[in-house]
């Protein structure tokens, strides 16, 4: 084999080396691209399962980018593998070049050999034929040839080495390709779940988008329906402003009127003054009396004199007033101005009654209301649970009050008018703690044009304790009252002093009189009405027309004076009130 020969050789041999070393360069990085992707997959893997376990909301555009991503690795890692395959099989085609190359380096050894063997028997035989010059020369060439055909047996030595070095080299590579092939499936096997699993969570992404879309339109929609009753509000608001003022206006309409009405009271009281008057000058002069008197004036008229007419003390009540002013009742006490104060700002009740309160027919006895409403004829607070009537169950009456005017001297005296009563001994002291509504019936002084106490409406009041009697409160109360409020005391009391002991102990502060404050918020005309019937009906079955029954009298004088007033004065009278 020539020099040319062995340096192609040579030259092929290191660049088959070369690509050895490149082809092995390659893996390296092949490898680490598939260690990079398995560490990727393995972070998509611990990120899909906290997202499995905290189910947060992953926007989805960073679930699109992670997919994009996860596929652009696995394309590159393919197209890496591809490229090392590739490779592959050219480093398997040059080592087979190679190894055929090897062959017939063999073979043209083995030929060199011949050669050699068919020089050295010419060269032999030329020894013994030739001349020792020829020989020596033959024999020198023959060593050369000894000499190179070693260097080529050692140098196919080393080829032969290096091929079966770059043929382990090979299969472990092959090895490696094959396992990065196997781990490349196996990822890829893992990012087909990895994307399964993040099309789970778009399709939950999409659910909970559809929900938050949801959740929006609600949202606007509770907006807007908030947005128009905040303007709702706002016409409220404004409605209720011009509503104040024209409760404003009211009021003080309301209040000129109460003004109108005091001055109209104010101006009726003088007028009864005035008729009160004139008839005890009417009844003196028929008795041919006159009052003497320094401030008196006569005055002539016709050659006669006449006395003038004085006022009296004493007014008398109004018409309608359910007390009798005769000198054989007891007077009433009036209220203390403190007390009248507290009924500053409540409403008038002004009932619409037609006809007299005098007449008999709108006074009804306690026996009139136990069998029309129920309860019992003793007690103040009548409870009518067990025997509530019909016209009770109707009208919703379980409890009603009948105080009398004898024990309770600041009771209201006509419909709508507001007063106090005296109640909380005994057993009583626990009552009326509480704001409560209740109908009342006032019981009239005794008189004796009836044989029993007679009870007026007067309408519906709410009753509530308030701070008793003061010791100059005590002192205003006339004495048949006192002497009247001692016994009862004594009697629902568990006291051990005498009555006297307990007058003192009245007088002196020691005990006070409990106090409920009356304040009227209500007549009920159809209660009233259905009374008035059921009590005409009553009296019309007893042979008594209501209609002629006996008058509560309002007078200066006794009964027997108040009688003889014409009925055109009477007449006049309340014409006038």
């Amino acid at each position: 084999m020539d020099h040319d020969s062995w340096s192609f050789l040579v030259k092929r041999w290191s660049e088959d080396y070369e690509n050895y070393q490149r082809l092995q360069h390659e893996l390296a990085v092949s490898k680490e691209e598939c260690e990079r992707l398995r560490g990727e997959v393995r972070t998509l893997q611990q990120k899909t399962e906290q997202q499995e376990c905290s189910n947060p909301v992953i926007p989805q555009t960073s679930v699109k980018d992670v997919h994009d991503h996860s596929q652009r690795e696995l394309y590159g890692a393919e197209a890496g593998i591809e490229k090392a395959r590739s490779e592959y099989t050219k480093l398997r085609d040059l080592l087979q070049a190679s190894t055929a190359q090897i062959e017939s380096l063999r073979t043209e050894n083995k030929a060199l050999r011949e050669a050699l063997n068919s020089q050295e028997g010419q060269a032999q035989d030329q020894r013994v034929t030739n001349k020792p010059d020829d020989t020596q020369s033959t024999v020198a060439a023959t060593q050369a040839l000894k000499v190179e055909n070693a260097g080529l047996c050692e140098e196919r030595d080393k080829l032969l080495q290096q091929c079966n070095q770059h043929l382990t080299k090979l299969h472990s590579f092959q090895i490696s390709v094959t396992a990065a092939h196997a781990e490349n499936t196996r990822l890829h096997k893992q990012i087909q779940e990895a994307t399964g699993q993040i099309q789970q969570l778009q399709d939950e992404m999409e659910k909970i988008t559809a929900m938050t879309t949801k959740f929006e339109d609600i949202k606007l929609g509770y907006k807007r329906r908030i947005d128009s009753q905040c303007q709702e509000a706002q016409q409220l608001k404004h409605l209720i402003d011009v509503r104040s003022a024209e409760n404003k206006e009211l009021q003080d309409k309301v209040a000129n009127l109460k003004d109108s009405l005091s001055k109209s009271r104010e101006h009726n009281k003088s007028l009864t003054s005035m008729v009160a008057n004139l008839q005890d000058i009417m009844q003196h002069k028929s008795a041919g009396v006159c009052f003497d008197s320094p401030s008196n004036k006569t005055l002539k008229k016709d050659g006669m004199e006449q006395c003038k007419p004085t006022i009296p003390d004493q007014l008398p009540q109004l018409p309608g007033s359910l007390v009798s002013t005769s000198n054989k009742q007891p007077q009433l006490t009036p209220m203390p101005r403190e007390r009248h104060e507290a009924f500053a700002n409540s409403p008038q009740v002004i009932p619409e009654i037609s006809g007299d309160l005098e007449t008999s027919k709108f006074l009804f006895e306690r026996s009139f209301l136990t069998s029309t409403i129920g309860g019992n004829r003793q007690s103040l607070i009548v409870r009518v649970v067990n025997s509530q009537t019909t016209l009770a169950k109707s009208k919703q009456i379980s409890t009603y009050l009948c105080p009398s005017l004898d024990h309770n001297p600041w009771c209201p005296t006509t419909p709508g008018q507001h007063g106090y009563m005296f109640v909380g001994l005994g057993r009583e002291k626990d009552t009326f703690l509480e704001p409560q509504n209740y109908h009342v019936f006032v019981g009239l002084l005794k008189d004796v044009s009836y044989k029993r106490r007679q009870y007026s409406y007067v309408g519906v009041y709410r009753a509530v304790r308030v701070q008793p009697l003061t010791v100059d409160e005590w002192n205003t109360l006339s004495e048949s009252v006192k002497t009247t409020y001692v016994s009862r005391t004594k009697e629902k009391v568990n006291h051990n002093g005498s009555l006297a002991q307990m007058r003192t102990a009245y007088d002196g502060g020691e005990l006070a009189v409990p106090c409920v404050k009356l304040e009227c918020i209500d007549f009920d005309n159809t209660l009233f009405t259905s009374l008035v019937q059921l009590n005409s009906n009553s009296a019309e079955m007893s042979g008594q027309s209501p209609l002629s029954g006996k008058r509560r009298r309002v007078s200066l004088e006794d009964s027997a004076n108040g009688s003889q007033r014409k009925s055109r004065t009477r007449k006049s009278f309340i014409e006038l009130s």
